[in-house]
């Protein structure tokens, strides 16, 4: 490999993990120089499984580090430093962390930046203990995140549903106490929505679920399996209105009679094929129908 151009060099190892990254750069000077180029990091995507120690927080920063996953407990320093890193973050993944409070998100925030301009993606779904004053903070501070997961976040509330921001593509709000209050916002506030996952909340209706397909033009994916008060009667406006729909999900929702499922579509205004799952049947196994429009 010696007598290999660098670039391709380089180019070769851009496949590597950032262990085996880690083990070239101990073989030659050369190699290391190699390794330690910005552009081989550049959007590189980190996982942390275990606690977070500041060596990591300085190894991110010097090698401009994009997208962190953290799979692991944080506690209130740990989340400060770290929102003093991201600065230039576009992707984070922090879901799960039952560990962090109000305290801690808030104080991670002023001691960081206040705003994050590059981040478009952003995970903090079954963050449980999180409550609306802090998504509010949290959501302002990012105005130009284009996904966001917020699933299981018990404590979350319609409040917040009005400051998402603007600019979403893709919403997951699943096994939320989430309303159609929400919904309702959801639709006049983000026309550019192209993605919604809202399963597993039992408190949206028909109501909610017309408003976000009348509003939300550039809606492709549509899920609420699970939402038990919902009924075919969001077929017709799906018909009407999901022009650009190419998925939806109403699977294991008692109140939508399956028998019902192809009339409901049978004049609509579909510009793709639909992929409609709307049950399950046991065959040898779970077997999901799939519906072609």
């Amino acid at each position: 490999m010696d007598t290999l151009p660098l670039e391709i060099i380089l180019y070769i190892f851009k496949f590597l993990t950032n262990h085996e990254k880690g083990i070239a750069a101990r073989v030659c000077s050369t190699w290391k120089d190699i390794i330690d180029d910005r552009s081989l990091w550049n959007k590189s995507k980190i996982v942390i499984f275990r606690p977070m120690e500041t060596c990591h927080l300085e190894v991110m920063q010097r090698r401009d580090i994009r997208a962190l996953t953290i799979r692991c407990k944080m506690q209130t320093y740990n989340f400060m430093m770290l929102m003093r890193t991201v600065l230039n973050f576009e992707y984070l993944d922090i879901s799960g962390n039952v560990c962090l409070s109000d305290y801690s998100v808030n104080l991670g925030l002023l001691y960081g930046a206040r705003k994050y301009m590059n981040m478009r993606y952003l995970d903090i779904s079954y963050c449980s203990q999180i409550s609306d004053y802090t998504y509010v903070y949290l959501f302002k501070s990012m105005p130009n995140l284009l996904q966001l997961n917020i699933s299981g976040c018990s404590r979350i509330t319609n409040q917040v549903c009005s400051v998402f921001p603007k600019n979403l593509k893709c919403l997951q709000i699943d096994s939320t106490y989430l309303t159609d209050t929400c919904l309702i916002a959801i639709g006049n506030s983000l026309p550019s929505l192209e993605e919604l996952y809202a399963g597993n909340i039992g408190y949206i209706t028909d109501d909610g679920v017309i408003h976000v397909v009348k509003k939300c033009q550039l809606l492709r994916k549509l899920d609420v399996n699970l939402c038990e008060n919902i009924t075919d009667a969001i077929f017709p406006t799906i018909s009407q209105y999901g022009r650009n729909l190419t998925f939806l999900n109403v699977s294991m929702i008692p109140l939508i009679d399956t028998d019902n499922v192809k009339g409901g579509f049978r004049n609509n205004n579909f510009k793709n094929d639909v992929a409609v799952l709307y049950g399950y049947e046991n065959v040898g196994g779970i077997q999901i129908y799939v519906v072609k429009k």
